[in-house]
């Protein structure tokens, strides 16, 4: 059985995780929309739109996250660490290496 700290450590820390996707949601919007912060190639390539789509349910499934350490902690915890390898994988390499003379 969780305790009433292990539940609250968990909203914690999954918390976080949906506040942290909601700002990098919006610095990404920033940074991408027009190719503002992208150089013209990427942004001409789809880069940026790919990178886009592959974020948009970060803070949606981060808020599942929370909802559902209320619930159960090791649950909770267990998909930050699916969300955290998801993001960590390398998706947008492929794209950069069909750019004409880029390698990834």
């Amino acid at each position: 059985m969780l305790t009433d700290d292990q539940r609250l450590a968990a909203s914690v820390y999954s918390g976080w995780f949906f506040l942290i996707a909601i700002c990098f949601n919006l610095l990404w919007g920033y940074a991408s929309s027009n190719g503002r912060l992208l150089s013209a190639h990427d942004h001409d390539a789809g880069l940026a739109q790919v990178i886009s789509a592959r974020y948009r349910w970060g803070p949606i499934l981060y808020f599942v996250a929370f909802a559902l350490a209320l619930v159960s902690a090791p649950a909770s915890l267990a998909l930050n660490l699916l969300l955290a390898i998801y993001f960590a994988l390398p998706r947008e390499t492929r794209i950069l290496s069909k750019l004409p003379g880029r390698r990834a």
